[in-house]
C-alpha cells in the first residue's frame, strides 16, 4: 500500500470517527478549538502578529489532522505522527525546516490542546513526550 493510500485510509477512518463523535456531541472540533484558542489569546492581549502566526500554524494542523475532527479523538500517537510529518518537518520544496520553525509548529498545537484541557473542553491533552537531544 502506498503512503498516499495509507494516508487516505487514515483520513477516511478519522472522518468516520469524527462523524460518530459529532453525532454524540463528544467534543469540539479542531477547527472550533483553533478559533476559540486564538480568541482567548486576543483577549489576553496577544498582538496581531502572534494571532496571525498562531493561526497559520493551527490551519496547518487542521489541514493535516482534519478541521472537522473532534479533538477528543486524537491520540498521542496521531499527534506524534503529525509532529514528525513532512508537513511539519519540511518546507514545500522538501528541504528540512530549521528547528525553531518546526518546534513552533509543534508548540502551537500543544498549547492549544493544553488550553482546551484548562477550559474543560478536553479531558486530557494527547501530547507526545519529546526526547531531549544530546
Amino acid at each position: 500500500m502506498s503512503k498516499k493510500t495509507k494516508n487516505a485510509a487514515k483520513t477516511s477512518d478519522l472522518h468516520q470517527e469524527a462523524q460518530l463523535a459529532m453525532a454524540s456531541d463528544q467534543t469540539i472540533t479542531l477547527g472550533e478549538l483553533g478559533e476559540r484558542y486564538l480568541k482567548s489569546l486576543e483577549e489576553k492581549g496577544a498582538g496581531p502578529g502572534t494571532i496571525a502566526s498562531y493561526g497559520m500554524e493551527l490551519k496547518l494542523a487542521q489541514k493535516h489532522l482534519g478541521s472537522e475532527t473532534p479533538v477528543g479523538l486524537f491520540t498521542v500517537d496521531r499527534i506524534a505522527e503529525y509532529f514528525s510529518s513532512d508537513a511539519v518537518m519540511k518546507t514545500r520544496a522538501g528541504a528540512p525546516k530549521a528547528p525553531p520553525t518546526y518546534l513552533k509548529t509543534q508548540r502551537v498545537l500543544r498549547l492549544a490542546l493544553l488550553w482546551a484541557v484548562e477550559c474543560n473542553l478536553l479531558a486530557s491533552a494527547p501530547i507526545p513526550t519529546v526526547e531531549a537531544k544530546d
